[in-house]
């Protein structure tokens, strides 16, 4: 993956909660210019916590897909935060997840992360 990444943002297309309490959450991004194209499909578990995820991108330089490498969950107060690394890609992002205030869905940005 050779381009820069720009940063996206989006919101929840799909959030379904299951009988477990878990909910499968898939989160539609695109960035200012409308070149990149991601879709992140996650699975929390009933603490709102990620259990997995996987990531689908789209570029100027071409499509690529992959699950999470490392994920650091910043825990506490407020909205879910995740920091991720998609080693094979050659790439860090850094993912915000905010819950809506009336428990609707979600919101996300996506940017690429310093490491």
């Amino acid at each position: 993956m050779q381009s820069t990444i720009p940063p996206f943002q989006g919101e929840a297309v799909r959030d379904e909660r299951q009988l477990d309490g878990s909910r499968h959450l898939t989160v539609d991004l695109v960035d200012s210019f409308g070149s990149w194209y991601v879709s992140l499909h996650s699975i929390l578990d009933r603490e709102g916590g990620l259990r997995e995820a996987e990531l689908e991108l789209e570029s100027p330089d071409g499509p690529w897909s992959g699950g999470l490498d490392v994920v650091e969950q910043i825990s506490g107060e407020g909205p879910l935060r995740l920091r991720a690394t998609f080693e094979d890609a050659g790439f860090h992002l850094r993912l915000d997840l905010q819950e809506f205030d009336d428990g609707a869905g979600f919101a996300a940005t996506l940017e690429p992360d310093a490491v």
